[in-house]
């Protein structure tokens, strides 16, 4: 009985134990929430007329390639605005300190290495000694790159369209691993006071096309300002290259960007007149907060934090629909405006859960191709290099609760295009997926040799249908027995290679065997 009476006052024991966890851990939560509540409502609520009476200037610094570090105002006429020289060595990326009293910025050595330096703007004096020395593997390609050094000096955020956003602790010297993409966004003067609006461009400047036989937009870059939901969404700029930074200032409704080596300001976002300052880039606004006014705007994360909007390659709003698509070099996502949502395309690959589609993102078109009247999302991904076809190409649908399904794709070797062609006549175009079909390297002199599929829409999905054109394959058959020839007479010239003309006309005769 003792034995009994032992285990049962063992098992109340570690009830009213886990009922004490449980409470208690109620009780934390529950104070926590009243802490937070209560530090949020010190906090005034912005004024939001603020931004219809701008500061009468502010000094904006930005960086001339080989020349150094300028500052100049942004008010007055450009005749008699003052622009001071600050440093003169090969500078880059100025970045003000949360205070305004001086700034970060990175200096390239003759020897390329890169060193972090401080300049003191209310003492006019440069730091003698760099904070951090890095290399250029470092900080790949700093030339083109948008970088942020952190207002609170410890990171200096990189930006780059091929390798997305990195971030190095400058104390460390080291790249950080895992860096959360919130608190990336909270270091960049992309956002303005309060995180109400901000800045992104979006940008493709290459003229290659790996889809033919639909519209194809002028490579170009554009500069959008935007309402943290992405429900306004305001055209500020166009350029054919790539815009050379931008940056709000953290006192006002006001910004500034570089657009083809000049400095544009704008200072209100009520009606965003762009006012040329300068010859430069990358520029950055002074801060001129107090401490006081600091603590009143507080970061807030927007919902689409996770998505690196510093990458845009791809940017379409969806006519009467709430539906935004973007697309990063590597990625494609789906905003839903109303629901605050935001939707990565994801796809299995080797058994393992990826958003990663390809390397390069180079069309990114949304036209109904199949006559349906629901138009597609067209998308190719190009490996870069010289590599003359893509190395994936995709369609997708958009459904009605913003998921993207894919219905054609094809991924070829790296060398692969499609067109659309009515080669039958009937009004309704064919699609034609031209690849080189080998598993092997086909050397320089069979770079032109295609296998071409011939696939028509059936009202569900793109289906082949190679048997119902033989017109085309006979004209293909030609094509090769002229390779063919050519091969025999000089064998030398295509080596290992010969294999694949003999493939291609043992599959192309089987195709037009009656």
């Amino acid at each position: 009985m003792k034995r009994k009476k032992q285990r049962l006052n063992i098992k109340a024991i570690g009830i009213a134990t886990l009922l004490l966890i449980l409470i208690g851990w109620g009780l934390y939560k529950g104070v926590s929430w009243g802490v937070h509540k209560i530090i949020e409502s010190r906090y005034s609520i912005e004024d939001e007329t603020l931004y219809k009476s701008p500061p009468a200037s502010e000094e904006i610094v930005f960086q001339r390639k080989g020349e150094g570090l300028f500052i100049t105002q942004s008010s007055g006429l450009e005749d008699s605005r003052r622009t001071v020289s600050i440093t003169t060595g090969d500078d880059y990326c100025p970045s003000w300190d949360t205070t305004g009293k001086g700034l970060y910025f990175i200096r390239k050595t003759t020897n390329n290495q890169l060193n972090l330096m401080y300049y003191n703007r209310n003492e006019n004096l440069l730091m003698p000694n760099p904070l951090q020395t890095f290399t250029e593997l470092d900080i790949p390609n700093i030339d083109n790159s948008f970088i942020t050094i952190s207002h609170d000096g410890k990171y200096v955020i990189v930006s780059s369209y091929d390798w997305g956003i990195n971030v190095w602790n400058i104390q460390t010297g080291e790249k950080e691993i895992s860096f959360p993409m919130e608190k990336t966004y909270e270091y960049m003067n992309i956002f303005s006071r309060n995180g109400k609006f901000f800045l992104f461009s979006c940008t493709n400047l290459y003229d290659k096309q790996f889809i033919h036989g639909i519209d194809k937009p002028a490579p170009s870059s554009t500069l959008y300002l935007s309402t943290i939901s992405l429900d306004r969404i305001v055209q500020i700029d166009v350029s054919p290259e790539a815009f050379q930074g931008c940056c709000f200032s953290l006192n006002g409704y006001t910004f500034t960007y570089a657009k083809e080596g000049s400095i544009y300001y704008v200072d209100s976002i009520e009606s965003p007149k762009p006012t040329l300052l300068s010859e430069g880039t990358f520029p950055s606004i002074r801060p001129t907060l107090t401490e006081k006014k600091r603590k009143e705007y507080r970061w807030h994360s927007p919902f689409w934090s996770p998505v690196d909007m510093t990458n845009i390659a791809g940017f379409l709003q969806i006519p009467d629909q709430p539906f935004i698509l973007l697309a990063t070099p590597h990625e494609l996502i789906t905003i839903h405006s109303q629901q605050q949502a935001c939707i990565q395309y994801t796809e299995k690959v080797r058994n393992q859960e990826t958003s990663y589609m390809g390397w390069k993102l180079i069309d990114f078109q949304y036209q109904d191709i199949n006559y349906d009247t629901q138009p597609e999302l067209l998308a190719t991904w190009w490996p870069g290099g010289l590599e003359i076809g893509a190395e994936r190409i995709s369609f997708f649908a958009l459904q009605n609760d913003g998921q993207l399904k894919e219905q054609f794709t094809s991924q070829r070797s790296h060398k692969n295009i499609v067109q659309f062609k009515d080669l039958d006549g009937d009004g309704t175009n064919e699609l034609v997926n031209i690849y080189l079909d080998t598993q092997k390297d086909a050397g320089l002199n069979l770079e032109n040799l295609y296998w071409e599929d011939i696939l028509v829409w059936n009202g569900n999905t793109w289906v082949n249908a190679n048997h119902r054109f033989s017109e085309q394959y006979s004209k293909l058959k030609e094509t090769y027995e002229v390779f063919l020839i050519d091969a025999i007479k000089k064998p030398d010239d295509y080596g290992e290679s010969l294999y694949l003309i003999q493939d291609l006309l043992e599959k192309v005769n089987s195709l037009l065997k009656p």
